[in-house]
């Protein structure tokens, strides 16, 4: 469900977060398709992941050390769509490791 990848130097998380959208942009493959790129810090952080999975879009969170989660959501036909909505919510509350 959700992939963790790259840790920078500490940093602005806003700044990480457009410069991850801008390498999207420009071809980098290891995002998914049509994925929105979300600031961890941001105050809307938690809504904007919520309403992404709902929408069946995959989403990129990005802390400020440079950690990204990369969530891809299951389709709501799926058994397991409540569940991967809740480790989601869970995901972005508490840090990985």
């Amino acid at each position: 469900m959700a992939q963790v990848a790259k840790r920078d130097t500490p940093s602005d998380p806003a700044d990480l977060t457009f410069a991850r959208f801008q390498s999207a942009l420009h071809g980098d493959g290891r995002y998914p398709s049509g994925a929105v790129f979300i600031d961890a810090e941001a105050s809307f952080a938690q809504s904007a992941l919520l309403r992404n999975i709902r929408e069946g879009r995959p989403a990129v969170v990005v802390y400020p050390d440079g950690l990204e989660r990369i969530v891809e959501p299951s389709t709501p036909e799926s058994p397991s769509w409540a569940l991967n909505l809740a480790r989601a919510l869970r995901s972005k509350l508490s840090r990985p490791q």
